[in-house]
């Protein structure tokens, strides 16, 4: 069935950096690293989205700072996939708190924008990276 998800992204930012995790799927294609974020539930907010998936996902609780007013359009036409990224610049709540990770990702760490260009990343990622570093830098 074709569907489009939309799903909120997370850009926490700290330090000049940037957490990312890599993906840990059972398709290795997919096994890349990624802003952290998830898909949206029927009735939620894209912002309550954003809380939920990060506590889920990594662990933390964050601050919104920045609603980006791009959507990011993923497309992987063989797996009938399309996504509507929504992307919100944020900070933690409590810069100590430690990343948890669920079973999602295999791990985690920091990166410049510019060190994400070089990485080994899933679609949006660095279109997402770009974006922050044409108009946010």
């Amino acid at each position: 069935m074709k569907k489009i998800y939309p799903v909120a992204i997370g850009v926490i930012k700290k330090d000049n950096k940037y957490l990312l995790t890599k993906r840990q799927s059972p398709k290795k294609e997919w096994n890349k690293w990624q802003f952290p974020g998830g898909g949206v539930e029927f009735g939620e907010k894209l912002d309550e989205c954003l809380k939920r998936e990060l506590k889920e996902e990594v662990g933390v609780e964050v601050i919104v700072d920045i609603f980006l007013p791009q959507v990011f359009e993923i497309f992987r036409l063989k797996d009938n996939f399309h996504a509507l990224f929504f992307v919100y610049l944020c900070h933690l709540k409590q810069k100590d708190q430690k990343i948890i990770l669920d079973e999602e990702a295999s791990k985690y760490d920091w990166f410049t924008l510019e060190e994400i260009d070089q990485l080994d990343s899933l679609e949006g990622t660095k279109e997402i990276a770009d974006y922050i570093k044409q108009h946010f830098s």
